[in-house]
């Protein structure tokens, strides 16, 4: 669960997600985040893993819970 000081909004993550938001540190790259969560959950394809991740990051990204920090 995420909790966003500024407007009081709650977020709740399945494990996969919660495992991608603790690897977003500015350095890791989507891929190596989607390979990390391939390796970590059993069953989860690896090209499957990146779309995912690169969806779920877009969400977060609009949802303010991250910043761009490649601009």
């Amino acid at each position: 669960m995420l909790f966003d000081p500024s407007t009081g909004q709650f977020f709740l993550m399945n494990p996969t997600m919660a495992a991608a938001w603790r690897q977003c540190d500015g350095r890791s790259s989507t891929a190596a985040i989607a390979q990390e969560i391939a390796t970590t959950f059993q069953g989860v394809d690896p090209v499957q893993a990146e779309a995912d991740v690169t969806k779920a990051l877009e969400d977060m990204l609009k949802l303010g819970l991250l910043v761009d920090t490649s601009i």
